[in-house]
């Protein structure tokens, strides 16, 4: 009799123990626990990047541009405005590609320096950012949005150029054409690339590149005409501001580069 209770007595604690685990199975089902690590992201530095676009393209300040100016480091400046506003001012050395052109003119951006991208105002315009992700989507690194634009640069009393207000002369394929073939007396500069200059150029042009001009100013005539040009008629046009600004009264620009000299069939090496 005694071992038949003891048995029940068995089956009895067995029975309870089951029940205490489905029930605390249940409970732990449906009820989230308390000690539970509530994980929250990390912000990457990455993040502190994005601007009020949401892009991710490091920006850099009017005050961080002008120390790399300064300090004449490898970089290239470059203005997406439109060209007359451009015109009105814009950054000393700035090249000016508007963004409507910026695709189809890609590869005249290189790919071997620091690409600052500048507009009016980023507070306003948000081009220069749009310019940026369009570069980095073609492969171009090293890019920096330049949030203050033109007018924030200017707003710091740093140095702006005026198209406008420059003195500086220019002339057509045409006209550079009746020059040469007058057989006048004038030096024609090719400020391009080596490599483009050594696959062709006007004929009895001379080199230097845009980034040697300043250091080898003393190489170009002072007292005739100096014919400049590049690919498209914008850095030829930096150059002539520049070195009329320095006493070169004759330096003289050739609107739209050089394709369209090539493209009329001028007389070419």
């Amino acid at each position: 009799m005694s071992e038949t209770r003891q048995n029940d007595k068995k089956e009895t604690i067995m029975l309870i123990f089951a029940v205490i685990i489905v029930v605390g199975g249940m409970i732990a089902f449906f009820v989230k626990p308390q000690w539970k690590i509530d994980v929250k992201p990390i912000k990457t530095n990455q993040s502190s990047n994005l601007n009020e676009t949401g892009s991710t393209i490091p920006t850099i300040t009017s005050s961080e541009l002008k120390d790399k100016i300064d300090n004449q480091e490898n970089i290239y400046i470059l203005d997406v405005q439109s060209e007359e506003n451009y015109l009105t001012k814009h950054i000393p050395g700035a090249i000016n590609i508007p963004y409507e052109q910026l695709e189809a003119r890609i590869k005249e951006v290189p790919n071997n320096k620091e690409i600052i991208i500048s507009c009016t105002n980023n507070n306003t315009c948000q081009t220069s950012t749009k310019a940026a992700e369009l570069l980095s989507s073609k492969g171009l690194k090293n890019i920096k949005d330049f949030k203050d634009g033109v007018n924030g640069w200017e707003d710091q009393d740093y140095p702006i150029i005026s198209g406008f207000e420059a003195i500086y002369k220019s002339i057509n394929a045409d006209q550079l054409k009746q020059k040469i073939d007058n057989q006048e007396d004038i030096t024609v500069l090719d400020i391009r690339e080596k490599e483009d200059y050594d696959k062709s150029h006007i004929k009895n042009a001379i080199h230097i590149p845009f980034e040697e001009v300043a250091n080898r100013i003393k190489e170009l005539p002072r007292n005739k005409e100096l014919i400049i040009y590049d690919e498209t008629g914008n850095r030829s046009k930096l150059i002539v501001e520049s070195l009329t600004k320095k006493g070169f009264t004759q330096a003289i620009n050739l609107i739209n580069g050089y394709p369209e000299w090539q493209n009329k069939n001028y007389p070419i090496e």
